[in-house]
């Protein structure tokens, strides 16, 4: 009877220790699991009149569930030069603007973001309207960095 109550205890313990490895590994989830892409092809074809460059890091999450799901991609585009007269029909605000990133590549950090207005539906002419995504788009202080959050179903 005694060995019993040893057994039971015993996959009592292994099955603690099981459950609390499966809760740390689901908890190192988050921001620094984040899989990214450096693809261009993606981004150009729903977001044809982004301004050309050949470095793009990205990345997407997804509000998951059933029913409707949402999307929303983080896209940050680098360029050689300033791109700010490039943004027709935008404006640029001069003041500094305070963003949470969901995803921060080691390019951005530090970087002083302004925000993008007129910017709703950016860089989609051609898209049909029920694929369009809502954009909300930053530019860094020099130009040559800009970011767009794109939330779309």
């Amino acid at each position: 009877m005694k060995r019993i109550y040893i057994v039971w205890f015993v996959l009592a313990i292994g099955s603690v220790c099981f459950a609390l490895l499966v809760v740390l590994a689901l908890g190192a989830k988050g921001k620094d699991s984040v899989m990214t892409s450096t693809e261009t092809e993606p981004i150009y074809n729903h977001f044809p009149d982004l301004p050309k460059t050949s470095e793009i890091k990205w990345c997407s999450q997804s509000s998951g569930g059933i029913g409707l799901v949402t999307t929303t991609l983080y896209i940050f585009s680098f360029y050689n030069e300033d791109i700010s007269d490039t943004l027709q029909g935008m404006t640029i605000d001069g003041k500094a603007a305070t963003i949470e990133l969901y995803y921060e590549p080691e390019e951005v950090r530090g970087q002083k973001w302004r925000l993008v207005e007129n910017a709703a539906f950016a860089f989609q002419t051609g898209i049909k309207d029920t694929k369009k995504m809502y954009t909300n788009v930053y530019l860094n202080a020099s130009g040559t960095i800009l970011y767009v959050e794109a939330v779309g179903d």
